[in-house]
């Protein structure tokens, strides 16, 4: 307990603030020669009384202000009245306190927090066989993984007893690259949340630190009221403690993940990198414990001033590495080749499923089969591996759509930190870059169903309305999804291009039913 059993606690700090104006304003009139007579309401000095009598000087009131009517004042405040030099006290005492009414409430990152646990589990390859180099990430506490492994694993199997040019070109998009994106943007999920959850962090630790500078503060100026030497308080100051991130999106491996399951590597810095700047350099501390009011107060101010320098520094780091972690992310849109696409999936449009010589023949001269193309593209109890992925990607894109940092990080005082929100601008531009990619997954998923049907039917009508139908959705997946995730312009799903009217019955009543993206 503090002053006045004033509980220690942060949603107390400005209740402290009104004991440490008290206990400032006593420790600095003992130190001139008064006592402290609480029940009259005054401070008396004795000593003067062979000049001019004895001094009473008014205390101030319960927050610590006004106070100071009486006394000779300039014989020992540098010429300032009492109550002049008592409004200097709770002026310094309140403007080096300002920023720190109002830091963020750590209960406000919760929602978002949940919110990205949920998008991690749908993008988790559980079940998959896909092994994560460079450092494997278990799922963050509390999410669940989704069916996306599983399902991607079926996906393998079916399309691989099917054979052709057409065919080669299906599996480097959805058998040969897309594994390796859905692992690459679970991984990139994972590094984002850590930040989430950093930021979590230092928002708690910045509200105990400032409170118990503020209460090493109030004991120090009680024991100089008390005429005792000021207590001897070291109050350590390092907000390294983001790395706490780690504890709910656990990392191994080193600083960096390399990001890919075969082909080209993306290296994104983890959260590890702040962790391991932080201890390599010295926990600062400050020493508020003093012999004399003057320095007790200047070490106070240092105290909270430096703690703000933490912090700031703190915030700068998630902020630089977030940047540099879109970057890299953003680079991927250089990757024009099956092999070193890391983050989305390039488009091989299906012109038709003719056998070609050497295919693989499966019946009547076919190197495609009808079931397994259903099995692939047609939801089911056994099958529909494709509608389920796409399920599963939109379900993570809507989890982390309306997802910021902004709201949960932003402070009363702009001069808290890194400033009004902390690292968020940087943070949303990592999630917007996210989850433009998991949209234009989904639309390549959904244009991959498309695309295999119709290109199924034209092999078994063989007429040009067919034909043209799928020279139509050929041409459609060579455009694009209609989201640019490197333009660093934020998009949505009404962004996404709607598919050919005229595809087959079927095939559209199984679209319709998908979950379209918010």
């Amino acid at each position: 307990m503090a002053a006045s059993g004033i509980d220690q606690s942060y949603g107390n700090l400005k209740a402290l603030a009104a004991e440490l104006r008290k206990a400032a304003i006593d420790a600095y009139m003992v130190e001139r020669g008064y006592d402290k007579e609480e029940a009259q309401g005054r401070y008396i000095n004795r000593h003067l009384s062979q000049i001019r009598g004895e001094e009473t000087v008014t205390l101030p009131d319960a927050d610590g202000y006004n106070g100071g009517a009486g006394g000779s004042g300039g014989l020992f405040t540098g010429g300032k009245s009492y109550s002049e030099q008592f409004k200097e006290i709770t002026d310094k005492i309140d403007s080096t306190l300002k920023r720190w009414f109002g830091v963020p409430d750590p209960a406000g990152f919760d929602t978002p927090i949940s919110d990205y646990k949920k998008a991690i589990g749908k993008m988790s390859l559980s079940g998959c066989g896909i092994q994560l180099q460079g450092g494997d990430v278990a799922l963050p506490n509390g999410a669940e993984a989704g069916t996306i492994g599983p399902n991607m694993d079926a996906l393998g199997k079916s399309s691989g007893i099917m054979a052709g040019k057409a065919m080669t070109a299906f599996k480097n998009q959805f058998t040969v690259t897309m594994p390796r994106v859905v692992k690459n943007l679970y991984l990139a999920m994972n590094v984002h949340l850590a930040y989430l959850i950093a930021e979590k962090n230092l928002m708690d630790q910045a509200r105990e630190k400032i409170t118990n500078i503020v209460v090493g503060a109030i004991e120090v100026f009680t024991q100089l009221a008390n005429k005792n030497k000021g207590v001897s308080k070291e109050l350590a100051m390092d907000l390294g403690g983001v790395a706490l991130g780690l504890a709910s999106a656990p990392f191994s491996g080193g600083a960096s993940l390399s990001l890919a399951v075969s082909g080209g590597t993306a290296a994104l810095s983890t959260i590890k990198a702040v962790e391991d700047e932080v201890k390599r350099r010295e926990e600062k501390s400050r020493n508020i414990g003093a012999a004399e009011y003057k320095t007790a107060m200047n070490n106070f101010v240092l105290a909270a001033d430096g703690l703000n320098a933490n912090l700031k520094e703190s915030e700068e780091k998630i902020y630089d590495q977030i940047q540099s972690n879109t970057s890299v992310i953003w680079s991927d849109a250089k990757s024009k080749t099956y092999d070193t696409a890391n983050f989305h999936v390039l488009p091989a449009p299906i012109n038709d499923l003719t056998g070609q010589e050497g295919d693989l023949v499966l019946g009547k001269d076919l190197a495609v089969s009808r079931s397994e193309v259903d099995l692939i593209t047609l939801k089911s109890d056994q099958g529909g591996y494709m509608p389920k992925i796409y399920d599963e990607v939109v379900s993570a894109a809507n989890s982390i759509s309306g997802l910021t940092m902004a709201t949960a990080a932003r402070r009363e005082h702009a001069t808290l930190g890194r400033g009004a929100t902390g690292p968020s601008f940087r943070f949303g531009e990592m999630k917007d870059a996210i989850y433009e990619l998991l949209l234009d997954l989904s639309w390549r998923i959904e244009v991959g169903i498309v695309n295999l049907r119709a290109a199924m039917d034209d092999l078994e009508q063989q007429d040009d309305a067919s034909s043209k139908r799928i020279q139509a959705i050929a041409d459609l997946s060579a455009q694009g999804s209609g989201v640019n995730p490197w333009d660093r312009s934020p998009q949505s799903g009404t962004n996404l291009k709607q598919l050919p009217q005229d595809v087959d019955p079927t095939t559209m009543a199984q679209i319709q039913e998908l979950m379209k993206p918010k």
